[in-house]
């Protein structure tokens, strides 16, 4: 109902403005509090079961298909229902699922090879050098701003050598992304910083990652690496429209596909 969507807007808003401005001690419980709040007063965010499987699931599998094999330790940032981890259990050896909010329903009858550990939404409790594949999708929009490079430097020590940190997050340029995309000209809910593909290049570069490639393509026709130089060129030139055009412009298929950051790099 438009007046239940609207009233989320309100509240996301407010938990979001009060999650800025917490020090890092404080989010280790705020994340799962502030969630848990929406949620549990908006419990149909967690997505349908059946209609994940179909919208949700299968261009994900088509797009990290090439990474797994039954050898494959994989780590799912933000995993919300498990679909996705369940899914994947089909291709590797084992599946590490990270999920902050426990107010999600998870599914149920996970396989063995599928662990759900709920966290604090900063501290990962893995080795070091013990996954082959960390892949984190929607979810570096929703992390504190400060807090985005400790995540990455957890990737990196975790991730075996030549091991792949795969990031999927919505690109500033054709959003917002969040609750507010019907309502504001930027993210004031839970997306507490959206970025550009340039942004996230220079984020793993940072962090100690190499060889980072981006993709574009779909679920029928497969996904396949561009050539980042022009697609940071194209970037920059689109950058340049004013914010109220690209607003206007922000359902366009095509340039949601060719922005919408879709990465790889390489411990």
């Amino acid at each position: 109902m438009p007046d239940d969507k609207y009233a989320q807007f309100l509240l996301e808003k407010e938990l979001a403005e009060k999650l800025k401005y917490t020090s890092r001690d404080e989010r280790k419980t705020a994340y799962k509090k502030l969630y848990g709040e929406l949620f549990n007063k908006f419990p149909g965010i967690a997505y349908n079961p059946k209609a994940d499987i179909s919208h949700k699931i299968q261009w994900q599998i088509k797009f990290l298909q090439p990474f797994l094999n039954k050898e494959v330790v994989f780590i799912e940032i933000g995993a919300g229902n498990c679909l996705l981890s369940v899914e994947v259990a089909n291709s590797v050896k084992k599946v590490i699922a990270y999920e902050v909010a426990d107010a999600i329903p998870h599914i149920e009858n996970k396989p063995g090879n599928v662990i759900l550990k709920i966290f604090d939404g900063l501290d990962l409790s893995e080795l070091k050098d013990s996954a082959d594949i960390i892949y984190s999708n929607q979810v570096f929009e929703h992390l504190h701003p400060e807090d985005v490079y400790h995540h990455l430097h957890q990737y990196h020590n975790i991730l075996r050598e030549n091991g792949k940190i795969v990031i999927v997050t919505p690109n500033s340029l054709t959003g917002p992304y969040d609750i507010s995309r019907n309502y504001s000209l930027t993210p004031v809910g839970f997306h507490l910083k959206e970025y550009t593909n340039s942004e996230i290049k220079t984020l793993l570069l940072n962090a100690g990652f190499t060889n980072p490639k981006f993709f574009i393509g779909s679920k029928r026709i497969g996904y396949f690496p561009v050539n980042i130089h022009c697609l940071l060129i194209l970037e920059t030139l689109y950058k340049k429209v004013s914010n109220n055009i690209r607003y206007k412009l922000k359902n366009i298929s095509a340039l949601k596909n060719l922005f919408g950051i879709k990465v790889t790099a390489v411990k």
